[in-house]
């Protein structure tokens, strides 16, 4: 059985089961693809989610909208919002992610800690260099 992890972005609690694999090694294509520009920025950055999360209006504003969307969906299959008041909500579901993201940096910065947290590649790279690797 695989093991959640929790995440708190912004004041918003959430719990997320690791991506599957194979969803894992697709994003993991595309997000080398999309960050490789600014890939150094993040990995020398004092901070790498901040980085992560000012870069991606530089990253995704060449993306089709449906690729775009594709890859908010993709991301946030596995991703349960925690809330006091409506409870449980599934992100998979679009009207969960609407009454969820009022903002969305919040949503970006939840993207860049779920992809951290599934160690995909651009993030582990920039987590070893940190530390000397």
């Amino acid at each position: 059985m695989q093991k959640t992890f929790d995440l708190e972005v912004d004041g918003l609690k959430f719990q997320c089961l690791p991506l599957p694999l194979t969803t894992r090694l697709r994003l993991d294509k595309q997000l080398l693809t999309l960050l490789s520009p600014v890939a150094k920025t993040i990995s020398t950055a004092p901070n790498e989610l901040i980085a992560a999360v000012q870069a991606m209006p530089e990253v995704f504003q060449n993306l089709p909208d449906a690729d775009f969307l594709q890859l908010v969906s993709i991301t946030l299959q596995t991703t349960t919002a925690i809330t006091s008041d409506k409870g449980a909500l599934s992100l998979a579901e679009e009207m969960n992610r609407e009454a969820i993201f009022d903002k969305l940096t919040t949503l970006y910065k939840l993207m860049v800690e779920i992809w951290r947290q599934n160690k995909l590649t651009v993030f582990v790279l920039a987590a070893n260099r940190s530390i000397g690797g």
